[in-house]
């Protein structure tokens, strides 16, 4: 004999609960806390002087670092890696 065919019982319902997240801070604050941590590990290196062994060829003598950003240095930089700034060893 076969039983007859019952509806499954569905779980009692449980009343919501409230769930709170942890509070996060803002996306600003975040940054400014960046910016400072990055200021505060590079500042002694503001009572460096610049080396000599080469910063004179790569940066200032270098026409196209004192003119400054421009297209066509950008272009020198990016299309010929061994020209100065690019990294001569």
């Amino acid at each position: 004999m076969r039983r007859p065919a019952t509806q499954p019982k569905s779980a009692p319902r449980r009343a919501p609960v409230a769930v709170s997240a942890p509070a996060r801070l803002p996306t600003w604050l975040l940054a400014v806390l960046l910016v400072l941590g990055v200021m505060v590990l590079y500042w002694p290196a503001t009572r460096c002087d610049f080396l000599n062994y080469d910063d004179d060829y790569n940066l200032t003598e270098n026409l196209h670092v004192r003119s400054g950003l421009t297209w066509e240095g950008l272009l020198l930089f990016l299309s010929d890696p061994l020209e100065p700034p690019g990294g001569r060893p």
